[in-house]
């Protein structure tokens, strides 16, 4: 009974000290990326589902799509279902997507700096911006808010 007893508080120990862990990790690295990344385009945010980033609906004096941080420009061109895409590698592999613009500035291989102009957007329509860890998607609304 005593053994049992032990072996619990240890269990319950170890469990309080991960999530410490990963809650101050992931407190952390938001505090970190708030600070690094910026919003593409002055606007509305919202989310749709099925949808892994946030829409920017741009205001109308802003009709130009900003780089959120420095890095290289890995793709530039059409995708379907995004329309014009450009894809930017920042460093500790994140990478950031802007889809859905009317024209594209930027090539591939390009180095950007932060608030570079690599884009334009449609008038009335939002602009799809994702964040990405290598290959899986973050939490996009938490970069910008």
């Amino acid at each position: 009974m005593l053994g049992l007893i032990i072996k619990l508080v240890f269990a319950s120990n170890t469990y309080a000290k991960t999530a410490y862990y990963s809650y101050s990790a992931y407190y952390n690295v938001n505090k970190l990326l708030k600070t690094n990344f910026e919003k593409p385009v002055d606007g509305y945010i919202f989310k749709k589902k099925y949808f892994k980033g946030v829409f920017i609906r741009p205001k109308y004096t802003s009709k130009y799509v900003k780089a959120s941080n420095y890095g290289i420009v890995i793709f530039s061109g059409f995708l379907k279902y995004y329309g014009n895409v450009v894809i930017i590698k920042h460093k500790n592999d994140y990478k950031t997507i802007y889809a859905k613009l009317k024209k594209i500035y930027v090539k591939k291989g390009q180095r950007v700096k932060k608030k570079q102009i690599i884009g334009q957007t449609y008038i009335n329509k939002p602009i799809y911006f994702e964040v990405r860890k290598d290959i899986k998607p973050v939490n996009a609304y938490a970069f910008l808010k």
